[in-house]
């Protein structure tokens, strides 16, 4: 009775398999939260034009990539088309004209599909 229980051991000297997890002091859920911290990064480069892209999350939960560039926007008049399709940084996706700051309603990104130079390789068929 006098021995001391090894680190790692049961009190019945055999493995036990719940030290090993308790060692490391990382459970699976902190893991997968490092893992989620670590994909926040949320600027990269483009592998096909090489420049620098800007990931947004869409409201389907796809990520898409936009140019860094914030656009100042006004959503048109009803009945009149919008010029340009911007991507919200809250995912969703809009069409709106181009505005200088004070009449602006709020700000987007260009989606990098319609400025790279190299986006009909990346499209699905």
């Amino acid at each position: 009775m006098g021995e001391e229980k090894q680190k790692g051991m049961n009190h019945e000297g055999y493995k036990d398999p719940t030290a090993e997890r308790a060692i490391c002091n990382v459970t699976r859920k902190e893991r997968r939260r490092k893992d989620t911290m670590r994909n926040l990064d949320t600027f990269g480069r483009c592998k096909s034009c090489g420049s620098q892209i800007m990931w947004i999350r869409t409201k389907g939960g796809k990520n898409m990539p936009v140019d860094p560039e914030m656009i100042s926007y006004k959503i048109p008049e009803e009945g009149e088309p919008g010029t340009e399709k911007l991507v919200l940084p809250t995912g969703e996706v809009l069409t709106a004209n181009r505005a200088e700051a004070p009449d602006s309603e709020g700000i987007g990104y260009i989606s990098h599909f319609a400025t790279c130079p190299n986006a009909k390789r990346h499209r699905r068929r």
